[in-house]
């Protein structure tokens, strides 16, 4: 990862660089978070809990269902290109298992 640093050299393996943009992508989120705080309306003036309800199911699981059909395509094709039988049975096996 980064061109032979110290994961690379304790032989750590970053598969299409997932990690380093989810590891980027996750310090940006706890870095945003802990700058903007908690929500408006989630604490009340002493300092108990508000619970915020849902907005829209329908939305919600809108969302569910895209996530759900899209994933296969994006595990299964991550084997880059499907041109012999080892990566059609890879591509098969992580159809699968998604």
């Amino acid at each position: 990862i980064w061109g032979g640093g110290w994961l690379a050299e304790a032989g750590f393996h970053d598969f299409a660089g997932s990690t380093a943009v989810h590891m980027v992508g996750g310090i940006c989120a706890a870095v945003g978070a802990k700058l903007l705080g908690p929500r408006i309306g989630k604490y009340n003036e002493d300092g108990s809990v508000n619970a915020i309800p849902g907005h829209s199911l329908t939305l919600a699981c809108l969302g569910v269902f895209i996530l759900w059909f899209a994933w296969f395509g994006f595990n299964g094709c991550s084997t880059v290109s499907m041109t012999g039988d080892e990566t059609l049975e890879s591509a098969s096996h992580i159809f699968m298992t998604t």
